[in-house]
């Protein structure tokens, strides 16, 4: 594994600054409290895409075992709080909750608040993330589970609540968005994997490429389709340009997904959901029709950019979005002319961009574009591994496009894995990832990891 760039120290930042590595302890104890850090944090990462409930208590019990081993720990977080993309993370919800205080909705905006506990993502995996390809594999089990769940909804074997909603779209136990762009990042990480691996590790990935793949098409989600697109082309291109030697791997690889690509667009299940969209777009630019789903975005996006004009500066506060909308003349004029039984629950505008700029205004936009122009900064500078440097920014473009067309914001799986992102990317990770009590006096003790 080559060293972080720029770092020529062991133990330091790029760039220089950072402090010395921190020695590893040697009792048994501390192994021990090691070894079950990680198995949490694996467990916890997996769960991620499959299930909710369980993946909250696999959350809590991390928490809970990285704050028991603070003592321990502690030293290696000056290396993590020095960076300025954890501020930005901490400024998000820190910003939401300052805004209930002008929120019409507050009951609203502290539910859309919890989904920002994912903000103690990278403090809990801080001292662990240096073993990143275990937690990136832990993701990609999670993908194929959450496609087994798929598979089960199709057979009509598991029927929830999503499965009512969705028809003929399948999300397992999640919402068919959820899952589509849980399915999109692990197919960015799953393909840099099969690129960069052999062997056993490279059959495994396979694996995961194809569930990832074919959990992706049958979510039938279309902003998560999108956003793979244009993950997988900055994947293939970066390996492309920065590994000649994988060039005629991502030329073959290229090939392929091009070929699956053309037996996608000619399967019903695309050619229904295009000629959906194309329809329903048209229409809506000719006639405000809010029964439809594009034209019912289209309105909302149309609603949050009316919202953003009225409150530029801090916007409605959290959870005003709706009260804000029902408030406007173009609610009362295209929604409330509806039959009863035809109103349209409206919850958010389809946007994470639209929603934070009509409920946080300008103040909440500058936070989340800092928060992702950082996070794709340090990923596409980040070269320490091929699966992180291509793997974790393809992943995080998909994620990135995907969230123009949905609110993933809203949403605490979707919240964790945009904080999964910017940990397993974060500078010096390897460096603090196994350090739990300080070097003796002298020369300092280093150790990094391979992970």
């Amino acid at each position: 594994m080559s060293p972080l760039s720029g770092a020529s120290v062991p133990g330091r930042l790029p760039g220089g600054g950072g402090s010395p590595t921190l020695a590893v302890g040697d009792g048994a104890r501390a192994q021990l409290g090691l070894h079950i850090h990680c198995a949490l944090a694996a467990l916890f990462v997996a769960l991620i895409p499959v299930v909710p409930a369980p993946r909250d208590i696999a959350f809590a019990a991390l928490t809970a075992f990285a704050v028991l081993r603070l003592p321990r720990t502690m030293p290696t977080y000056r290396a993590l709080v020095r960076q300025p993309i954890v501020w930005f993370l901490l400024a998000w919800p820190a910003w939401q909750a300052v805004s209930l205080l002008w929120s019409p909705d507050v009951a609203e905006g502290i539910r859309e608040l919890k989904a920002m506990r994912a903000v103690l993502v990278p403090f809990i995996l801080w001292p662990v993330c240096g073993r990143g390809r275990y937690l990136v594999a832990a993701f990609l089990v999670g993908v194929v589970l959450l496609n087994g769940a798929q598979a089960l909804s199709g057979a009509g074997l598991l029927i929830t609540e999503h499965t009512e909603l969705h028809p003929g779209r399948f999300g397992g136990l999640l919402n068919p968005i959820q899952a589509g762009i849980s399915c999109a990042i692990g197919l960015c990480w799953a393909i840099a994997a099969v690129l960069v691996t052999r062997g056993g590790k490279r059959a495994m990935a396979s694996v995961a490429l194809v569930s990832a793949a074919a959990g992706l098409f049958f979510s039938g989600s279309r902003g998560p389709w999108v956003g793979a697109v244009a993950g997988i082309a900055v994947l293939l291109a970066v390996l492309a340009v920065r590994h000649p030697a994988l060039r005629r791997r991502v030329t073959t690889l290229a090939i392929l997904a091009a070929l699956a690509g053309i037996v996608a667009l000619a399967t019903p299940r695309f050619q229904d959901r295009y000629a959906e969209s194309v329809t329903e777009s048209s229409d809506s630019w000719a006639h405000v029709d809010v029964t439809t789903s594009i034209g019912l975005r289209l309105w909302l996006w149309q609603a949050a950019w009316q919202e953003f004009r009225a409150r530029p500066i801090a916007g409605t506060g959290a959870g005003g979005f709706v009260s804000a909308v029902k408030e406007t003349q173009a609610y009362r004029a295209d929604m409330l002319v509806l039959p009863e039984k035809e109103r349209i629950v409206i919850a958010h505008p389809h946007s994470v961009y639209l929603h934070m700029l009509a409920v946080h205004g300008i103040v909440g936009g500058v936070i989340l574009a800092g928060l992702l122009i950082l996070a794709l900064r340090q990923a596409s500078r980040d070269r320490e591994d091929p699966i992180y440097a291509a793997g974790a920014l393809a992943a995080l473009v998909a994620w990135t496009v995907g969230a123009g067309f949905d609110c993933y914001n809203r949403s605490g799986q979707t919240t964790y894995e945009l904080a999964l992102l910017v940990t397993l990317t974060l500078a010096g990770r390897t460096h603090s990832a196994t350090a739990e009590e300080p070097a003796p006096p002298g020369p300092a003790s280093t150790s990094t990891e391979k992970s």
